[in-house]
């Protein structure tokens, strides 16, 4: 699942994605929720996506060994809930 989420002027790029191979050490395989502020720059025919350092939030929501639907729709009903506290959370932040 990937979406855009607009709050207050800003757009929150919102994803549940199944992580295979850990970007560090410490991570866990399975899927996770990333809420990440992004500026989205328009060009002649394509986008960009714009986003800070250590700005937005990622969170382990199921630990499984291997990716499936079952596993998948169980994670967005886990995530689904956390998005708007996550958005808020980040909103409260940069206040």
């Amino acid at each position: 699942m990937k979406q855009y989420i607009e709050r207050n002027g800003q757009t929150f790029k919102v994803m549940i994605d199944y992580t295979k191979i850990p970007f560090f050490s410490n991570q866990k395989r399975g899927y996770y929720l990333t809420v990440v502020p992004v500026k989205i720059i328009q060009r002649e025919g394509y986008s960009l996506e714009e986003t800070g350092a250590f700005t937005g939030f990622r969170n382990l929501l199921l630990e499984v060994e291997r990716k499936s639907n079952k596993a998948y729709n169980k994670a967005v009903e886990l995530g689904t809930p956390l998005i708007e506290k996550f958005i808020e959370a980040i909103l409260n932040k940069q206040n």
